[in-house]
């Protein structure tokens, strides 16, 4: 992780120190460090995503077609320091948030393709393909509130690796199928190269959340992320969705 900080822009690091160096006992101030564990989707958006779906729309006299792209759910981890600069006054609910975060986004499309013949068969493709990106995020964020919270804020997003993975089944079926009828699957899983990958984004994030004990927050927030890919390929983004529970550790 220290690795993407150190590739963030200059602001972005200062602003990530002032924060996370934070101590308890400053004036009229409080800090807070937290664990941050939840759930994730993925919502994708596009050219590539409008790609597919032109195939899951395709009609021709005996065979149907049928297809969805559907979002990718995934865990997620990370750290988050908390400071509230005011204690009493009309600010006193302004607050401000930095950290560090694991994040993964990504698409994955089903594809069913059913062939019925005049001859007394039925032959039946499945195929499903899934896109997987990791990333390193440091989100900063602003905060209103305290039993009850608004947030708003940007992340410095730093790719880290993608695969590809793809599964196709086929089978026949009937009297007059091949061999009386088969199944088939095949799996394959590949790695995408860095190249074809953008780098970094930087995303717009906006949530709210609650106070739930002891320190704890639940959270519910929304990332909307730059482009997947490098600006010449057929592209895609995200929308990430997230609901985390934060757990006080300081």
């Amino acid at each position: 992780m220290m690795h993407y900080f150190l590739r963030m822009h200059l602001w972005q690091r200062i602003l990530a120190l002032s924060m996370l160096t934070a101590a308890p006992g400053l004036a009229q101030g409080e800090f807070n460090l937290d664990l941050a564990l939840g759930g994730t989707a993925s919502l994708p958006y596009g050219e590539l995503v409008d790609h597919y779906r032109s195939f899951h729309s395709v009609s021709e006299s005996g065979t149907t077609f049928e297809g969805s792209i559907k979002p990718l759910f995934f865990g997620t981890a990370g750290l988050r320091a908390r400071y509230y600069p005011f204690r009493e006054g009309p600010l006193e609910k302004l607050g401000f948030m930095a950290g560090i975060q694991y994040l993964q986004r990504g698409l994955v499309n089903h594809f069913q393709m059913e062939h019925i013949p005049t001859k007394g068969y039925t032959d039946v493709t499945f195929y499903k393909e899934t896109y997987r990106h990791h990333y390193a995020m440091v989100p900063f964020q602003v905060s209103w509130g305290w039993n009850w919270f608004a947030t708003m804020g940007v992340a410095y997003t730093r790719h880290i690796s993608s695969a590809k993975s793809q599964l196709l089944e086929r089978s026949q079926s009937g009297d007059n199928a091949l061999n009386g009828g088969f199944e088939n699957t095949s799996k394959e899983r590949s790695g995408l190269a860095p190249s074809i990958m953008a780098d970094s984004t930087t995303d717009f994030l906006i949530g709210g959340g609650c106070l739930i004990g002891n320190g704890a927050t639940l959270e519910l927030r929304a990332n909307i992320g730059g482009e997947i890919f490098q600006s010449e390929l057929s592209n895609y983004r995200t929308v990430t969705v997230d609901l985390t529970f934060f757990i006080a550790i300081n």
